[in-house]
């Protein structure tokens, strides 16, 4: 009872943690971040895409927009519909669903995709009779040609990254603006999405990097940073050491499972044996009783009275 007990406070504790490290925000709202329009025009159908979502998300905490059923938590979630959220960009409204907010809102980046994050944007600005969405041309619509570079530069001290994006279609290197830069980082199966973010006038697009993300035996990550589309895409790779210094080990070089038998758990190798162990026995006993019903069948065959079993 008591090992139970101990068992079910860790996994309490385990779960108040985890909770509060998904609800961290990611980085900081810049300029930048503030200034970035949606992809597209908003549509009815962006907007009924963002209502199944925001009731499968958004409502437990911010409740029904315009009604002010929000959840009593501290600090106070809010009406998406009140004027203090209305009064917020596309871009700020995106990038707190994409990043969280302080330390309560969760982070979506990983579980929405970004037309999905997009189409709860426009879900909320149905709900403000007065809002007109800005026109935005996004460099990231252009083809995406040989004439692109895209290039990273890494602050280890500060922990940031910087993408810069130019086009050299005239023959002379000018910056791209406004295209969608994705930085994400090399993991064992698959990428760990960053943040994604504008370039500016300059082609420039800046990263916070996460302090507590780990690395290499030298704190050395894997960076990738991508612009355009999964049809048509610019890639830039390069590794920096931007994480905490970690000791992995490889699953060869622990117990696994039925590698060899000197890398074999103890458990399995004692569960093992215990189970052939019993198996043995049970095959021997049923072999011993075999043999003495044989020789109380020659017994009987013979006239004498049977041995007793």
């Amino acid at each position: 009872m008591i090992l139970f007990r101990i068992s079910f406070l860790v996994t309490i504790l385990s779960l108040w943690g985890c909770t509060f490290q998904l609800a961290a925000q990611t980085r900081p709202l810049t300029e930048e971040d503030r200034l970035r329009g949606a992809p597209g025009k908003f549509t009815t159908d962006n907007s009924l895409s963002g209502q199944q979502l925001y009731n499968g998300n958004c409502k437990s905490c911010h409740g029904d927009p315009g009604k002010g059923n929000f959840a009593n938590l501290d600090p106070i979630p809010g009406d998406p519909a009140s004027s203090a959220y209305q009064s917020l960009s596309d871009g700020e409204i995106y990038f707190y669903i994409t990043n969280g907010k302080g330390k309560l809102m969760p982070v979506f980046s990983n579980i929405l995709a970004e037309n999905q994050r997009w189409d709860i944007v426009a879900y909320l600005r149905s709900f403000n009779p007065n809002y007109v969405q800005a026109e935005v041309t996004l460099a990231e619509e252009v083809n995406i040609s040989g004439s692109l570079r895209l290039m990273l530069d890494v602050f280890e001290n500060e922990k940031r990254v910087v993408a810069l994006l130019t086009d050299s279609t005239t023959g002379v290197h000018k910056p791209v603006k406004g295209a969608i830069i994705r930085l994400s980082v090399t993991r064992y199966f698959g990428s760990l999405p960053i943040g994604e973010a504008q370039t500016n006038e300059l082609g420039i697009t800046v990263f916070e990097f996460p302090a507590d993300l780990p690395g290499n035996s030298e704190g050395e990550l894997e960076l990738v940073a991508n612009a355009g589309n999964s049809f048509n895409e610019i890639t830039a790779r390069k590794f920096a050491r931007l994480g905490i210094k970690t000791e992995h080990r490889r699953l060869l070089d622990q117990r696994s499972w039925f590698n060899v038998n000197r890398k074999a758990p103890m458990w399995v190798v004692f569960t093992y044996l215990a189970a052939l162990a019993l198996v043995g026995g049970v095959l021997l006993y049923v072999l011993l009783q075999l043999k003495k019903l044989r020789e109380m069948s020659k017994v009987n065959d013979q006239g004498n009275e049977p041995p007793e079993l």
